[in-house]
């Protein structure tokens, strides 16, 4: 499936704000990344409020990190959570 077929099947199933959600969520995954490793530390996340809040279910790998996967998740859930 090519990018504008995947865009067109996003909005015809009205998935727009998820979709947004997990685009929007690489941005703020790299400002949290703050020494670019492709993970999130305790320390990292340490401003954000929500991330404290929730480390244990976001890190559902129990490695004591938040990578890619799991912060798409985390961010996807918090979409879906404020419409």
């Amino acid at each position: 499936m090519n990018i504008k077929s995947s865009v067109k099947y996003i909005l015809a199933c009205g998935l727009f704000p998820l979709a947004t959600a997990a685009w929007a969520g690489d941005d703020s995954m790299k400002k949290l990344d703050s020494n670019h490793d492709g993970v999130i530390s305790k320390q990292e996340a340490a401003d954000n409020k929500k991330l404290v809040i929730n480390w244990e279910t976001i890190d559902s790998n129990k490695d004591g990190k938040i990578d890619h996967a799991e912060f798409s998740a985390f961010e996807m859930e918090e979409a879906s959570d404020s419409e």
